[in-house]
């Protein structure tokens, strides 16, 4: 990923380095959003309430409608959501085709779409990207791998959920190597 600089929901700076040391839970969503992005991000917030006690998980959530999700505007989502006060949650803001770049560097969707609901498009799925930036994947049981977990139903989010576990324990025997 390239080097880049977003607006956080508190008015603060975002860069790549702001992930290191992480894993990292990736969505993207819009503010106004009337269909998928209800569901997702509550299945989101069950995902975060579950991770509550791993310092090391965090969630980032980018808008695909920058133009709209100004500072403010996620501040007062996140709080809805009822993660205002989580420093585990970060949702962003910024230039709209760094944004959508981003989506596809995480191979996810992400465009205006005057024909979608809300006229945005963007993927249903999350990622989870290891303490050095590395997208991980799984392989499933018929052989495919899962590059994106898809977080509109609460019953596949248990894989995501495995799988932070799994990787965390990775990454707490990296960091005791290196301590």
């Amino acid at each position: 990923m390239p080097s880049y600089s977003l607006t956080q929901s508190n008015g603060n700076t975002w860069t790549e380095d702001s992930l290191q040391g992480k894993v990292v839970i990736a969505s993207f969503f819009f503010a106004s959003c009337p269909s998928i992005c209800p569901a997702m991000n509550f299945h989101l917030k069950a995902v975060h309430d579950r991770m509550s006690a791993y310092k090391d998980v965090v969630f980032v959530s980018y808008t695909v409608d920058p133009l709209h999700d100004t500072p403010a505007v996620l501040a007062n989502y996140k709080s809805e959501l009822g993660v205002g006060d989580s420093d585990k949650w970060t949702f962003l803001t910024g230039d709209r085709e760094l944004i959508y770049d981003m989506a596809t560097a995480y191979y996810l969707a992400a465009s205006q779409d005057s024909s979608a609901e809300g006229g945005y498009s963007h993927s249903q799925s999350a990622v989870l990207i290891d303490w050095e930036g590395v997208m991980r994947t799984r392989i499933q049981d018929d052989g495919n791998p899962l590059g994106a977990y898809d977080v509109s139903e609460a019953y596949l989010v248990d894989e995501l959920i495995d799988d932070v576990r799994v990787l965390v324990k990775e990454y707490r025997k990296v960091k005791m190597h290196i301590n």
